[in-house]
C-alpha cells in the first residue's frame, strides 16, 4: 500500500485513500487505525477489502495520528502514517435585530 491521501475532512469524517501495492497473488484486506494524537488511544479500527476508508463519527477538531497498511495471508505491509484532523464545529452565534 503507497501514497495515501487524506482526500476530504468534514467536521466528523475523514475520507483517506491509498493505492494497492503488489499482492503476490493473495487476497488482500486493508486497515486504517485513528489513533488519539496526543493519548495514542485507539480511537477507530476500520478493515475494508478497498484501499478507500470513509470513517464517521469522530469528534469535531479532534487530531489523529492515522495508520494505513495492508493484510494477507503472508503478514502484513509496511504501515504508511499522516497526520489528519477534524474540522472545528463553528461557534454558536446570537443574531440580535436592533429595532428600528
Amino acid at each position: 500500500m503507497t501514497n495515501c491521501t487524506i482526500l476530504n475532512t468534514t467536521f466528523d469524517s475523514l475520507f483517506l485513500s491509498c493505492l494497492e501495492g503488489y499482492n503476490g497473488g493473495l487476497q488482500q484486506s486493508f486497515v486504517v487505525e485513528l489513533l488519539d494524537f496526543q493519548t495514542y488511544a485507539v480511537v477507530r479500527n476500520v478493515t475494508s477489502a478497498r484501499p478507500v476508508f470513509n470513517v464517521r463519527g469522530l469528534e469535531p477538531g479532534s487530531s489523529f495520528v492515522v495508520k494505513m497498511y495492508a493484510l494477507n495471508s503472508k503478514g502484513r505491509s509496511d504501515t504508511q502514517v499522516l497526520q489528519a484532523s477534524t474540522l472545528s464545529a463553528p461557534e454558536r452565534q446570537t443574531v440580535i435585530n436592533a429595532g428600528t
